[in-house]
């Protein structure tokens, strides 16, 4: 039978509460001399804590809910969320917090997900790449638990996420200085700030430098590998190709060139294609990509560390913008004279 409080408490004659207060530290404080024995007798009794009774004292769980984008078929292979999740686990780990990530059902939509969050099985959470409009994201603002966003845009809170017009910038003047002017842009979802801000960013430029963008120079994907390869056979198709493809997301990319392999068109020396993330696939991919990469991991378990922060301190974190970076591989290439 394993261990309990009342048999610690029993050895030392003790009252009930007063080893709850040494082995929990707290609420109410206990001399010195009273936690070094209630700690040397756990030890000696093998006594293992309860958790669920052990939260009831302090009122934490010392656990961080996460809730994805979606909730769908493969979400956790996307590398935005794959890369998010792990840089989640690697600061939960170090500040020694557990993980539960809400799978249920899609927790940006339905309204009545709150009061899962707000149960008191989590004592704070993060979102990932949340869609603006999110109700579930709208309520936990209004609320008092801690929380911060991975990926979307700062009108909600603490937001970790890469400046994404910078980003899109650095890929189309890395595409321009080599000669390119017919570049086309497949969008990611459009209900994700994300996307909107790496599209907007897209055509800013194309504006800035005086290039025509047609109705068929932007293609409607969704961030999934199968809309790029649906753009690639779209782009392929076209009288006048793009000599080059900026893809919001290196998952697009990705189907974007297996699309143009599948019709004989070669990357980069064809068509170059530039995309998003800097996903650990795209070094490997034939051609290896070119890409933007933003530090998810970094970003994810900052977002986390905020979170732990407001709750141990009472004050939320300002939230912060990474600097995107370029990394150019062999997807990309001079324009052919």
């Amino acid at each position: 039978m394993a261990v309990t409080i009342k048999d610690i408490a029993r050895r030392l004659n003790l009252s009930v509460s007063t080893v709850s207060y040494a082995l929990n530290e707290g609420p109410k404080p206990v001399s010195k001399e009273v936690h070094r024995r209630v700690k040397r007798m756990a030890l000696e009794l093998g006594y293992r804590p309860n958790r669920i009774a052990k939260s009831l004292v302090t009122r934490r769980t010392h656990t961080i809910g996460v809730i994805p984008v979606d909730v769908e078929i493969d979400i956790l292979m996307t590398p935005c969320v794959h890369m998010s999740l792990n840089g989640i686990v690697n600061a939960a780990e170090r500040l020694r917090q557990d993980v539960l990530l809400f799978t249920a059902h899609d927790r940006n939509l339905p309204s009545e997900v709150v009061a899962d969050i707000l149960d008191g099985r989590v004592d704070g959470v993060v979102f990932i790449a949340p869609r603006p409009d999110s109700p579930a994201l709208r309520n936990i603002c209004q609320s008092a638990l801690p929380y911060s966003i991975i990926a979307a845009d700062d009108q909600h809170g603490p937001c970790y996420t890469v400046d994404n017009e910078s980003g899109v910038r650095l890929a189309l003047e890395h595409l321009y200085e080599m000669g390119h002017r017919r570049i086309a842009h497949v969008t990611g979802n459009m209900a994700q700030a994300d996307a909107a801000l790496r599209l907007s960013a897209y055509q800013q430029f194309m504006t800035e430098k005086g290039l025509p963008v047609e109705a068929c120079s932007v293609f409607k994907g969704d961030y999934w590998r199968g809309s790029g390869f649906q753009a690639g056979l779209a782009f392929a198709d076209l009288d006048r190709r793009p000599t080059a493809v900026f893809c919001a997301n290196d998952e697009m990319a990705f189907g974007l060139i297996e699309a143009f392999q599948a019709k004989g068109i070669r990357t980069p020396e064809d068509v170059s294609v530039v995309g998003f993330d800097d996903a650990p696939a795209g070094n490997y991919f034939s051609p290896p990509l070119t890409t933007v990469r933003q530090p998810l991991q970094a970003m994810a378990s900052e977002a986390l560390e905020a979170v732990v922060q407001q709750i141990e301190t009472g004050e939320a974190a300002p939230g912060k913008i990474y600097k995107p970076e370029l990394v150019t591989r062999g997807s990309s290439a001079i324009i052919p004279m």
